[in-house]
């Protein structure tokens, strides 16, 4: 669909003020010299595509041509999923914290968050935004929890959040598209309770969302799925061979990462010697049996964590080094001089890795940004506890519950 000049005066206004720079060449020319000539869709979805996604908002009530034309863009799954990609390997990235919430209606509570903004992948500059700057989800109004809420958990991807409150009510929401839905409840929330492991990905093969549920109960285990396109709850069976090694222990430090979701396995004893693994794609579990450097009998704190698309895995082996190796058993870095409570970030800029810091009461919490290569270590620390307990990383994203 061809643009016509009118528009292109709008066009032009719009990006000659943000990042002309940033377009190819030839994309730059037809842009240049489109006063003398149609501006073809193909160009204007190359351009988009580079546009954060206020932006994308914002462009749309330009006039009515636009709005049309952003809304066959934003309702196609192709440009979206592009779009998407494009804006999560950008230079920044937004954190979720469960600090004081905000009530700001009836049907909208927000969360504090702050911003990590790169560099050419070197962090110049880590800012920590004012209280004030709040990301806000929709209420999960349930008439049998007394403090609507407030110890909800959050599980990110792509822009979509699934929050479970303490009953295990759910509810998907894009905040920044300002769409929701309840779930359905799981078949098994009853029989079993409304505390199971979540695990929230997308399934690459349909791109689709998908929800895992496992109930370990007493010496059984039962798990079920949600398919967001389906809206709807399939129970899945696990094998008995793994059914055996993880009856009677739970599972701690879940993380979910490209599809695959992963849980470390705690025995009775409080060791870990195993992670188990959950593939969206297949509906199929699995185990990693050992863990580098030992079976981790006498490590401080392990946890889960990704460092350049990688699993890695993270704990104190003293009272002052902390330890992070790939599952291969290639260990990569020691980092020392930190005396507190620690845990690393899921996410990182190629040899720029986050650090949350804190003391056994949630005091003096601080996020370090650590180079890996260089060795540079920058503290940011936060007046109280508002950051002290890190949800999960945000991305403003088009992506509509309403698609599927």
């Amino acid at each position: 669909m061809p643009i016509g000049k009118k528009s292109i005066s709008h066009l032009q206004d719009f990006f000659f003020g943000f990042q002309l720079h940033l377009l190819p060449a030839s994309i730059t020319t037809s842009l240049m010299m489109a006063s003398f000539s149609d501006l073809p869709s193909d160009i204007l979805m190359e351009i988009l595509f580079l546009v954060p996604p206020h932006s994308v908002l914002q462009l749309k009530f330009v006039n009515k041509f636009y709005y049309w034309v952003i809304s066959d863009f934003i309702n196609n799954p192709t440009f979206v999923s592009k779009h998407l990609s494009i804006t999560k390997n950008q230079s920044s990235t937004s954190l979720i914290f469960k600090g004081p919430l905000v009530r700001v209606s009836d049907h909208l509570i927000s969360y504090p968050s702050s911003t990590v903004i790169y560099d050419d992948d070197v962090v110049v500059n880590y800012s920590v935004t004012p209280i004030t700057r709040y990301i806000s989800l929709p209420l999960i109004h349930d008439e049998r929890c007394n403090d609507e809420n407030q110890h909800n958990r959050l599980y990110h991807c792509d822009g979509l959040i699934l929050q479970v409150n303490t009953l295990g009510k759910m509810m998907l929401c894009n905040p920044f598209l300002k769409e929701f839905k309840i779930l359905p409840e799981p078949n098994n929330i009853i029989l079993r309770g409304p505390h199971p492991k979540i695990g929230f990905e997308i399934d690459s093969t349909t791109n689709n969302y998908k929800c895992v549920s496992i109930w370990l109960y007493d010496q059984d285990c039962t798990v079920e799925v949600y398919t967001l396109g389906s809206d709807s709850w399939r129970e899945i069976i696990m094998r008995e061979n793994i059914k055996d090694i993880i009856r009677g222990t739970t599972l701690e430090d879940g993380l979910c990462w490209r599809g695959v979701c992963y849980w470390l396995v705690k025995f009775f004893n409080d060791k870990y010697k195993h992670i188990l693994t959950f593939d969206m794609r297949d509906e199929k579990f699995g185990l990693i049996l050992d863990f580098p450097l030992g079976a981790l009998l006498t490590c401080h704190l392990p946890h889960l964590s990704m460092w350049n698309d990688l699993l890695v895995l993270c704990w104190k082996a003293n009272a002052n080094t902390l330890c992070i190796t790939t599952l291969n058993g290639t260990k990569y870095v020691h980092l020392t001089k930190f005396e507190n409570q620690v845990r690393v970030l899921p996410f990182s800029k190629k040899d720029d890795i986050l650090i949350k810091v804190w003391r056994d009461s949630m005091t003096e919490t601080k996020l370090v940004s650590y180079n890996l290569l260089r060795h540079m270590c920058r503290e940011f620390v936060w007046d109280g506890n508002t950051f002290a307990f890190f949800e999960c990383f945000y991305v403003k994203s088009l992506v509509s519950i309403r698609r599927f």
